[in-house]
């Protein structure tokens, strides 16, 4: 996963040639993180509630993700201290297997997100987009509001 914080919205469609994003309003909810290295989130969308773990190994991010139901969802925040709330409004495309994203965070401000399961075809996009790796931010999102 590679983020990065810049005005670039406007050449996204143009550079890559993709149009038509899948638009999403998502609320994430972050805990304390159980060890330097792991963060725990929730992600509500609609009527649809998804759990998530995510580790870093060096700039490798692992990512156990499961779909849960309401329910659960507040079962979770009732046992975990909440470190972080977080409102995004999301417009996803799709590129060679590499899911794009513009993120609008109210809280902190506007991201453009990438992943994949191939980390150079990750880089390959980001470097047709004009970005290196010094603008990559390798944490959570909740890193970033602490």
């Amino acid at each position: 996963m590679i983020r990065i914080k810049d005005s670039f919205v406007p050449i996204l469609e143009k550079k890559l040639g993709v149009s038509h994003p899948e638009s999403l309003e998502e609320t994430d909810v972050y805990f304390k993180s159980k060890g330097l290295n792991q963060t725990e989130k929730v992600t509500e969308f609609g009527e649809k509630f998804v759990h998530e773990r995510i580790s870093k190994n060096e700039h490798i991010f692992q990512i156990q993700q499961e779909a849960i139901t309401k329910d659960q969802h507040d079962q979770l925040l009732t046992k975990h201290d909440i470190s972080v709330t977080l409102h995004r409004h999301r417009s996803r495309y799709i590129l060679n297997d590499v899911e794009i994203s513009v993120d609008r965070i109210d809280e902190i401000g506007t991201f453009l997100e990438m992943e994949g399961e191939d980390r150079s075809a990750v880089e390959s996009i980001a470097t047709t987009l004009g970005f290196s790796s010094p603008q990559f931010i390798e944490h959570p999102y909740d890193w970033l509001k602490r």
